[in-house]
This record gives structure tokens, sequence and C-alpha cells, in this order.
């Protein structure tokens, strides 16, 4: 296996044929770190360096903390690091500040926190909140895709009549029934986490 947040993890993701890999990123200190908690206890990568060496991979950017109050930071670092617009996609669970970047030409993916909480009385509310202000955010929002588990996509999938296509991401293998199901969709762009051969997330594009 290859140790996580790495160059030569990444490397290897591309090496055995995936189109595209995600990586969880945290804005600190006008640096973009590499590791999926907040502590950051991981190896510090920088994505500075990851966009140096793979300047025409294709990357799935997971960002953790964008939020209103550094998005504007966010974006004028990441113009700063000189890589294709094209060539990556930014996801985040905060619709408001994510449009901010959407409306500055960086490709968006917003991950549907709805999906995530729970059908249970006590969280009735809070769920139907969220539903109806995502729903809104998209109608003025111009987003390249939405994102969620594949749980929640089978959960939901009757309710997503958007103009946007879905990344969905998946645990099933190839071989699998759940996989196969996925396929049935064109709409969507499935993402297959690799536990075999990598510590970290690292995932397929299809």
């Amino acid at each position: 296996k290859s140790q996580e947040n790495t160059i030569h993890s990444i490397e290897n993701a591309f090496t055995s044929g995936y189109r595209g890999v995600e990586i969880d990123a945290w804005f600190v200190k006008n640096e973009f770190f590499i590791c999926h908690d907040s502590n950051l206890s991981c190896n510090e990568l920088l994505l500075s360096e990851v966009f140096y060496s793979f300047p025409a991979k294709y990357f799935w950017i997971d960002l953790k903390n964008l939020n209103l109050k550094n998005k504007d930071s966010i974006a004028e670092a990441l113009n700063k690091l000189g890589k294709e617009k094209s060539t990556y996609i930014i996801e985040s669970k905060n619709g408001l500040a994510l449009r901010s970047l959407s409306k500055r030409k960086f490709n968006c993916s917003m991950w549907l926190r709805s999906t995530s909480i729970p059908d249970s009385s006590s969280k009735y509310i809070k769920k139907i909140f969220y539903q109806n202000a995502e729903k809104f955010l998209l109608t003025i929002s111009d987003f390249q895709a939405l994102s969620m588990s594949e749980k929640a996509y089978h959960n939901f999938k009757d309710d997503l009549n958007w103009r946007f296509p879905l990344h969905v991401w998946s645990k099933a293998s190839y071989s699998s029934p759940s996989y196969s199901k996925l396929l049935l969709d064109t709409n969507i762009k499935i993402i297959l986490d690799d536990q075999e051969l990598y510590n970290q997330d690292i995932l397929i594009l299809r």
C-alpha cells in the first residue's frame, strides 16, 4: 500500500488507470494542506506540490473549511497556483461560499447536506430546512455537479430532478450489483473508493 497523502500514492493512482483523484484540503494561513482531519495530523503535503507534480491531471478537491469569511482568500490562492480550472473541481457543503467560487468560474460540486440527515422526528425540521435552502440555492447557482453518498442517491434519486450531473461516492467494486445499478444512470459520475490499493481515499471518476 502507498502511504496516504503523498505524491507517490497519487502517482500510483494515475498509473493504475484512475482518471481522477479526490483529495481533502484545508485552507490554513494561505496554504492548502492535504489532510482529512482538521488537526492536520497527516503528512503536510501541500496542494501546490500536487498541482505542480500533476499539471494536466484531474482532481476533485473536498475543501473542508470553505466558508463565507475565507472564500475570497481561497479564490485568490487557487488562482495563484496557476492550474487550469478545467482540470479540477471543488466540493463543499457550504453552498453559499461555493456559489461565490462558481461565479468566479471555478468548477464546483455542492455536497447535498440534507441527504446526510436521518429521517427521524427529532431531525425533521432540520432536514426540511436544508432541503428547501438547497433547492433555492440550486435554482440561482451554476454549479457543475451535486455530490452525495451512494446510499443517499438510492434513497433520494426520485427527488433529484435537478439539471446537474451527480457525483456519487461508492464503496462498491466493479463486479458488485450496486455498481451495476449506478451504471444505468447516465447522469452519474461514479466515485469508487479503492481500499485495496491505498490507505487514503483515492477515487476513480467514470
